[in-house]
């Protein structure tokens, strides 16, 4: 149930038992209640009814008949685990995420697939409820991809947030323009391009938003740039943590599915299974982490490619489509003639898609050639079954650039 205090119009200032929960959670700053925090039912009746006087609250229930009266406790009764309870400062019952308590089957949900970024296949990449992350060079194609996911969700009538610490709304929208999404679509794209610290209040508001809109996707454009912004050392596992706890698991409250974009090393050796930083920007990760690099470059006019490889899967479901647990498939950018872009993963299989594979595709077809022929006639011949051959994704300029660099390599060892 979602409550709104007097005097505000819009938004939600406090949700009761979210998740099942039985508690009264607070957003806003504005009450007599402190703001990001849960009250148990007599809590919230001691604030309301007792200004906050926890004796009196009890006093008055008891009178009323609530509660059983205290028993007489014998000496070892009163030192007994089971009966120490933990107060707050203002006196009020709570219970620490430290003790460990037993855990009801019936309390744990099944794990959920993912549901977005869906392969051509039919199955989905990015987890709903969950951090997920996509790594790659600069100009890898990370962000192509991550508009593919907000495409299909745009095409779905589900909201999209959109945090850019890199870009501009004008280079996204244009992005998004390019690969066709329809202009009626926008209405469900909601942007910000943050360029400040994360003032006070600004947690409660972006909460009041999530749950006032209920995304089923929030990408966080440029971890670097958003840990730099909030004056964090991207190198200290204390500050990574930092931000994942202030501002990536906040995102979650409303179910939605967040999408981080985030740089690797230039150093390949130096580089290891995930982006620029510390571990633990890894470690808070607890759906899926995906490294992107380019396969095939693209630009206006010119197809590419990207190869995808799963770096971590908490669930599981991500590696179970994977042929060898890690190939997620490719993502195919295509140009189109009216100057769009269409980008689909293709997957289930490794697909060749490196220039070096395609040149020892070409250079073994070529061996197969019918005797008594020149090589270049061969090549003239034979190249449309060559192209048929060669991985649907790539461009027949680069095909031909690659069969006629073969050509020069060839003559000159002659």
């Amino acid at each position: 149930t979602s409550w709104r205090r007097p005097g505000k119009s819009e938004g939600i200032s406090a949700t009761t038992n979210h998740a099942g929960n039985d508690k009264f959670y607070v957003f806003s700053s504005s009450t007599q209640f402190e703001a990001e925090r849960s009250y148990s039912k007599f809590a919230v009746f001691t604030i309301v009814e007792h200004q906050a006087d926890f004796t009196a609250s009890a006093k008055a229930l008891r009178e009323q008949g609530y509660g059983e009266a205290r028993k007489e406790l014998q000496t070892l009764e009163v030192h007994s685990p089971a009966l120490v309870q933990l107060h707050d400062e203002e006196g009020q019952p709570f219970e620490s995420s430290w003790i460990p308590k037993q855990i009801a089957e019936l309390d744990l949900e099944d794990e959920s697939p993912p549901s977005m970024l869906r392969r051509e296949d039919g199955n989905c990449l990015i987890y709903a409820g969950k951090i997920n992350a996509i790594f790659g060079e600069s100009e890898s194609g990370k962000t192509w991809l991550a508009l593919e996911a907000i495409r299909q969700e745009l095409a779905k009538n589900n909201i999209v947030f959109y945090l850019d610490f890199e870009d501009s709304a004008r280079g996204i929208l244009n992005r998004l323009k390019t690969m066709k999404v329809p202009t009626d679509k926008f209405k469900f794209f909601r942007y910000a391009n943050p360029d400040s610290k994360l003032e006070a209040g600004v947690g409660e508001l972006m909460k009041t938003e999530i749950m006032a809109y209920l995304p089923s996707l929030i990408v966080v454009d440029g971890v670097n740039a958003a840990m730099n912004l909030m004056g964090l050392d991207l190198e200290k596992n204390k500050d990574a943590t930092f931000f994942s706890q202030t501002i990536l698991k906040p995102l979650r409250i409303g179910g939605a599915g967040i999408l981080t974009i985030d740089h690797v090393t230039k150093s390949k050796d130096n580089r290891g299974n995930y982006a620029i930083g510390a571990q633990a920007k890894r470690a808070d990760i607890d759906g899926a982490a995906f490294a992107v690099s380019v396969a095939m470059p693209f630009g206006r006019g010119i197809d590419g490619a990207l190869d995808i490889t799963c770096t971590k899967d908490r669930p599981g479901f991500v590696r179970a489509i994977c042929p060898d647990a890690k190939t997620v498939g490719v993502a195919n950018l295509r140009s189109l003639p009216d100057g769009g872009i269409s980008v689909s993963i293709s997957g289930g299989s490794v697909v060749t898609s490196s220039a070096d594979q395609r040149m020892e595709q070409i250079s073994t077809f070529l061996e197969k050639c019918p005797p008594g022929k020149s090589l270049r006639d061969s090549v003239n011949i034979s190249k449309k079954i060559t192209l048929k051959n060669i991985r649907r994704a790539a461009n027949k300029k680069q095909i031909d650039l690659a069969l006629e660099t073969l050509l020069y390599v060839l003559k000159e060892l002659e």
